[in-house]
């Protein structure tokens, strides 16, 4: 769990996994410009600009929200 003072600031991310070899009848993979995320706790939705390759929908893994620090060895 990540916890902060009201009005703290913290470095954070999570990863997205999806397959880029398409299956289950699929011809080619929809790719995606960006993924909105809803948060616990908060009412709107953020929205994080990436592109990427998504077979096998509407399957896609989101992880747990971690310091950012985590994520440079992912």
């Amino acid at each position: 769990m990540l916890t902060l003072p009201v009005g703290g600031v913290a470095a954070v991310g999570f990863l997205v996994q999806s397959s880029d070899v398409p299956s289950d009848g699929e011809q080619t993979c929809p790719v995606v410009s960006s993924i909105s995320v809803k948060l616990p706790g908060i009412a709107s939705y953020l929205t994080v600009k990436e592109t990427f390759t998504a077979c096998g929908g509407p399957t896609i893994s989101v992880s747990a929200i971690v310091r950012a620090s985590a994520l440079q060895s992912a």
